[in-house]
C-alpha cells in the first residue's frame, strides 16, 4: 500500500515520498491529484451512543493562519451518511457571529471560484457549516473541492471576513482530507446494514 509523505528538496522542489523509497515531484503549476489509498491516518468513525448513529470524521481539525494566529480558519469535515458531507469553517479574528446568508468564497489555483452560502439559522459562534451531497443539489461544488487545489478561502462573518492563502502543503492536505472522507465514507456506509 502506498503511504505518502511530503518533503522539500535542497533546491526547493516539493515532492511526494512513498514508503517504497520512490518519489514524485509535485507540480505546483496545476491541480495536483492526490492519491489517498491509506486514509486510516486521516479519518475515523465516531459513534453517537445515545442515538446509535455513526459518522465518518476527520481525526483532527486543521487550521490556516498567515499572521501567527491572530486571525485564521479552522476546518473540520464529516459524513453522516453515504453521499452526504459537511465542511465546517471556524473563522477567528473577525466578528464572532456567522449568520444564515453569510458566504465563503473559494478560489482555486486555476483562479476559478465558487461561492458557498450558510444555509442554516443556528450556527455556532464563528463557525459556518456547509453541506454537500445529493439532497443538497451541489455535487458540482463538491467535485471542484475534490479535483482542484485551493488557492485561498475568504469566510465572511457578520461584520467582516477572514481571508487565508493556502500554501501547497495545506492545499494538498485539504484535498487529501476531503478525498479520504469521501472514499472512506462511501466504503463504510456501503457495508452498513
Amino acid at each position: 500500500m502506498k503511504k505518502q509523505q511530503y518533503a522539500t528538496t535542497e533546491s526547493g522542489q516539493r515532492v511526494i515520498l512513498f514508503a517504497n523509497g520512490t518519489w514524485e515531484p509535485i507540480n505546483t503549476e496545476k491541480n495536483e491529484i492526490v492519491d489517498c489509498e491509506d486514509c486510516s491516518e486521516v479519518v475515523t468513525v465516531l459513534t453517537d451512543e445515545i442515538e446509535d448513529i455513526n459518522y465518518v470524521v476527520l481525526k483532527e481539525t486543521f487550521s490556516i493562519s498567515s499572521d501567527g494566529g491572530d486571525t485564521g480558519l479552522v476546518f473540520s469535515m464529516m459524513s453522516p451518511m453515504k453521499n452526504e458531507y459537511m465542511i465546517s469553517i471556524f473563522a477567528y479574528g473577525a466578528s464572532n457571529i456567522i449568520e444564515k446568508g453569510n458566504k465563503a468564497i473559494i478560489q482555486f489555483i486555476d483562479n476559478s471560484k465558487i461561492t458557498l452560502k450558510v444555509m442554516v439559522e443556528d450556527n455556532y459562534e464563528n463557525q459556518a457549516l456547509y453541506f454537500f451531497g445529493e439532497s443538497f443539489y451541489n455535487l458540482n461544488d463538491l467535485r471542484e473541492f475534490k479535483e482542484k487545489k485551493i488557492k485561498r478561502i475568504r469566510q465572511y462573518t457578520y461584520n467582516g471576513f477572514v481571508d487565508e492563502l493556502f500554501n501547497d502543503e495545506q492545499a494538498l492536505f485539504f484535498q487529501k482530507s476531503l478525498r479520504c472522507l469521501m472514499q472512506y465514507s462511501e466504503n463504510y456506509f456501503k457495508n452498513q446494514k
